[in-house]
């Protein structure tokens, strides 16, 4: 079963951050999910499995800083997924993340928080 849920923010978080977001399911069969780009930054990261983005043909980092997107992704869901995504209001991030410039803005991989293998 496939749980998806989107929270706001604390108070004191809200000028930076617009929502969390989560999404559970389990593995037991394989499937795609289109992610359109929101336009803003994400700090997202995979308490289970990693997922392969078959748009980039690469798997995605354990927890990574993600840019302003504008294309959309084909991620595939092939085993249990529990993430947890934190969407910045635009320029929010730059509190929490203060080497970012506009050139990495719009890459679909800002930085690399944390990875490992499997």
């Amino acid at each position: 079963m496939d749980n998806y849920s989107i929270t706001k923010p604390h108070p004191l978080l809200s000028p930076y951050i617009s929502y969390y977001w989560t999404f559970q399911c389990s593995g037991n069969r394989e499937k795609i999910q289109r992610v359109i780009p929101t336009g803003c930054m994400q700090l997202i990261i995979h308490f289970t499995d990693k997922l392969y983005s078959g748009t980039r043909n690469s798997w995605q980092p354990r927890a990574f800083l993600g840019g302003q997107i504008v294309g959309y992704e084909d991620l595939n869901l092939h085993s249990d997924i529990d993430i947890l995504t934190i969407v910045f209001h635009p320029y929010g991030a730059k509190a929490f993340f203060p080497f970012l410039c506009l050139n990495y803005m719009t890459q679909p991989l800002v930085c690399v928080i944390w990875d490992y293998p499997g």
